[in-house]
């Protein structure tokens, strides 16, 4: 399948640092949940507590290393 995908014009494989700038980067992250910001969870935790919320059909999100970005990063935390 990746070689499908390298096949796409302009795709290329993304190094460690660009897929974590994707993803979320690393720990510790920050979850938003309707509203709610909460601190402190590993990279795993922080996904699978927003997988778990968003099948919920809550307003979830979740960031690590790229959080001070994020606007709803800085609000008042849990």
């Amino acid at each position: 399948m990746l070689n499908n995908i390298l096949n796409i014009a302009g795709a290329s494989v993304l190094s460690k640092e660009q897929q974590k700038s994707i993803f979320g980067g690393s720990g510790p992250c920050q979850v938003y949940i309707d509203g709610d910001v909460w601190i402190d969870f590993s990279v795993s935790d922080a996904q699978h507590t927003y997988q778990v919320n968003k099948a919920a059909g809550r307003d979830a999100r979740y960031c690590c290393a790229s959080c001070p970005d994020r606007a709803w990063a800085q609000q008042t935390q849990q």
